[in-house]
């Protein structure tokens, strides 16, 4: 057994949940991915890959008229992508992540950085030689195909690097932020293939400029075109003994740069913005834009095919060398805050701008419904409890009434109902065809019999927002809101009795199952659950999560006589989080979400067929289809229990105690202290460590008594334990 001495490194946030590989959240709406895309390549003329945030990666085979969305199964941002010949491609990214594929994109393998800055750029110089790029002047090479990487700062150079392009295998540069002490130009060269570098010249009049990427012609090496921060353009034609600025059209960041000649060539950054040059960026002009979101990378597989990505998903192709664009995304784009469906294929999703999208097949396609108004939608009602095609949207502005909009043919058209409330509305819901309840600003309640016909104001006696309303039946309701808020009636709305929640956090979603079980989530990861109408509430807030739930969904198992062992439990929030339970919220896992955005609203039809809306019109499905993995190290579970000892003594009363674990194989290895609000305490280990089996011995600091965590995490996936500490 190998013994490990101390060390205790910086601090960074991570969950300790398992990812539930079997549950598959895929993409509805943005089609075919609503995650910002980061960089591109395109190995051919109709092949193109992009990749993103949340582990995207998207592929086309036919010039983007179809795309296949290939489920990594990580969720770190990926920040750039290089392909060689058909076959092989390298993605980087958030935390020193590299994949790498040989069948084009298909499938895909972590590799081992032993690092864990964010990488930026990445270009495969030849099959087996390839240069990776990152934070505080990270260099790694690898002359095996990524199977083995070399760690090679260059002295002096301790600035985040951004791009990296070698135009031959022996030749190429690298970029990247401003660092003065460096003396010139953040852009270093190397002829050996990346073996060693120098800079590229040394005019101090650039230490203090960033660059993002860099261009070199294959067949010029001197000249380099350079383009940054604040619309910086910079060029030589004397490998950097003296530098030129052309006049930018911009002065916003440009981020992306492409040439398909040795003259002609594209930039391109945030808002659209979309550059030309034609002599090689010795001068350059804006040309009209296809869209106004950012456009984070240009790839051209030749001189008239041309891709796009970027801000949303968004993506474009140009087939005539930038003079016409086609738009290789569709979708809605509005906020989206909640969602309900009928059955199976009749759906409704609501949002700002009076937003109403109606899909008749699932969500495989959804249309927009013109229902007069402009108000925002917050959340949709409909009554499950019996077959119907009826839906209520609720809303409003603030400052402005109370909205209510009612639908008797399951959303195919919507007519106002009135409501006299200058307050605006965030939840509503229904029992049955005729009974509901509609909360919202300033504790204001209302309640109807008819169907929402007429709809009576009830006295809450609160002056808090209330945020959500479960209704069981047709005289039992919860209410929820904020700090800490929870109402309950038992007689249709006419008395409102206060419950103790015990958190003065905000609630922003309720659940019930009969009159007495039911569950609340909201702001900080705050879950509760009741299993006596509210009388008592139990804290059942997962571990190490801090994001603000925004919606929890209830559904009974087969024996309906278990309490919450037998009651499956799905919560989303921010940061596209999506916990499940399958005993009440007893133990959670996280599913893979596709998606690091905020979500809004959920609905659910059992415990694994259900949608998710959220931000820039997302909205996801999952209906309990395997998700296909294709990456190597993540389609098994997640790090086995016994990888992972108790530590001992526990509990700690003196000033040590031993951590065992052991690793099968290489692999990138950290341990981490956490106390039980998920904060990050210590880092004891973070680095490549081979096959064995090990035992830390960790001084322990001064901490206040009480419950912490340690976690091992192994190529990126993780088990925690639990430690006591008494002294």
């Amino acid at each position: 057994m190998k013994r490990i001495p101390i060390l205790v490194i910086g601090l960074l946030i991570a969950f300790s949940f398992q990812l539930q590989a079997q549950q598959n959240w895929r993409w509805q709406n943005p089609f075919p991915s609503g995650n910002q895309i980061n960089d591109s390549d395109s190995p051919s003329k109709d092949i193109i890959m992009m990749v993103g945030d949340a582990g995207t990666v998207l592929k086309s085979t036919d010039g983007g008229q179809s795309w296949k969305r290939i489920n990594t199964g990580i969720r770190q941002d990926l920040y750039a992508v290089a392909t060689f010949g058909p076959d092989t491609a390298l993605a980087v990214g958030e935390d020193g992540i590299i994949l790498r594929s040989t069948d084009c994109g298909e499938n895909w393998r972590r590799l081992t950085s032993g690092r864990g800055e964010d990488l930026n750029g990445v270009d495969i110089l030849t099959k087996d030689i390839i240069i990776a790029v990152g934070d505080s002047g990270t260099i790694l090479r690898s002359f095996d195909a990524g199977e083995n990487w070399n760690y090679q700062p260059f002295p002096g150079l301790n600035s985040n690097l951004n791009g990296v392009f070698f135009p031959t295998p022996d030749f190429g540069a690298i970029v990247g932020d401003s660092f003065p002490p460096f003396g010139g130009p953040p852009i270093i060269t190397s002829n050996d293939s990346g073996a060693s570098f120098s800079p590229f010249g040394q005019d101090p009049n650039l230490a203090s400029f960033s660059f993002n990427s860099v261009f070199i012609p294959k067949k010029n090496p001197a000249k380099a075109v350079l383009v940054g921060n604040r619309g910086t353009i910079v060029s030589t034609t004397n490998a950097g003994s003296s530098w030129k600025i052309p006049i930018s059209p911009v002065n916003v960041p440009i981020k992306a740069l492409w040439f398909f000649s040795d003259d002609d060539g594209f930039a391109t950054g945030p808002g659209g913005v979309l550059l030309r040059t034609n002599d090689c960026g010795d001068t350059w002009t804006q040309i009209i834009s296809p869209t106004n979101r950012d456009i984070n990378t240009v790839v051209f597989p030749d001189s008239t095919r041309g891709y796009f990505g970027g801000g949303f998903g968004g993506m474009f192709r140009t087939d005539d060398g930038g003079l016409t664009f086609t738009n290789l995304q569709s979708g809605f784009f509005p906020q989206l805050n909640d969602v309900a469906f009928l059955d199976d294929s009749f759906g409704i999703a609501v949002g700002n701008f009076g937003t109403i999208l109606r899909t008749s097949n699932g969500g495989d396609v959804w249309n927009p419904i013109n229902a007069g108004t402009i108000h925002p939608f917050e959340a949709i009602g409909t009554t499950e409890n019996s077959p119907s095609t009826q839906f209520w949207a609720a809303g409003g502005t603030f400052g402005d009434s109370a909205r209510i909009f009612f639908s008797s043919d399951s959303g195919s058209s919507w007519l106002p109902q009135p409501i006299p409330s200058p307050f605006k509305l965030f939840g509503i819901t229904f029992s049955d065809s005729l009974n509901g309840t509609a909360v919202g600003l300033n504790g204001i309640i209302y309640c109807t019999k008819n169907g929402g016909k007429n709809w009576i104001k009830k006295n809450s006696n609160v002056n808090e927002w209330l945020l959500d309303v479960s209704m069981p039946n047709d005289s039992c309701a919860f209410v929820v809101g904020g700090v800490g808020r929870i109402l309950r009636t038992k007689d249709s709305g006419n008395s409102w009795t206060p419950q103790n929640s015990g958190t003065l956090e905000w609630l922003t979603s309720v659940s019930f199952l009969d009159d007495s079980i039911g569950i609340a989530a909201g702001n900080k990861g705050v879950i509760l659950r009741t299993q006596d109408a509210g009388q008592s509430w139990e804290n059942i807030s997962p571990r190490n999560i801090s994001i603000d739930f925004t919606d929890i969904f209830l559904q009974r198992g087969r024996n309906k006589n278990a309490g919450f062992s037998n009651v499956f439990v799905t919560a989303v929030g921010f940061g596209g989080t999506i916990l499940y339970s399958s005993d009440g919220g007893s133990n959670w896992t996280e599913q893979y979400s596709p998606f690091n955005g905020q979500i809004w609203g959920m609905h659910m039809r059992d415990s694994v067929n259900g949608w998710v809306v959220g931000e820039i019109g997302t909205i996801l499905r999952s209906d309990g289809e395997k998700m296909s993995v294709g990456i190597e190290e993540l389609t098994g579970n997640p790090v086995p229990n016994n990888m992972l000892g108790i530590n001992y003594p526990n509990p700690v009363r003196n000033s040590h105690t031993r951590i065992p674990f052991s690793i099968p194989e290489k692999a990138f290895v950290s341990l981490r202290i956490y106390d039980m609000q998920g904060k990050e305490l210590f880092r004891l280990i973070d680095q490549e460590m081979q096959a064995g089996e090990y035992e830390y011995d960790w001084e322990v600091p001064k901490l206040n008594p009480g419950i912490y965590l340690y976690q091992l995490r192994v190529d990126g996936r993780a088990i925690s334990r639990k430690m006591i500490i008494e002294r």
